[in-house]
């Protein structure tokens, strides 16, 4: 799974996802650069308290 993933660049996780929304998801996250990752991982995080 791990070359199959590696040759569409996509995350491994991808092929486990249980939904759509997910699997996007766990794509536009794996093809970001670090510093965006961050910023997604403190948006999500300042989500999660405001709700």
């Amino acid at each position: 799974m791990t070359h199959i993933a590696k040759a569409l660049n996509v995350p491994v996780a991808h092929f486990y996802a249980d939904n759509d929304l997910l699997a996007q998801l766990l794509v536009d996250f794996h093809r970001l650069g670090t510093r965006d990752k961050s910023k997604v991982v403190k948006l999500i995080s300042e989500l999660r308290s405001s709700a």
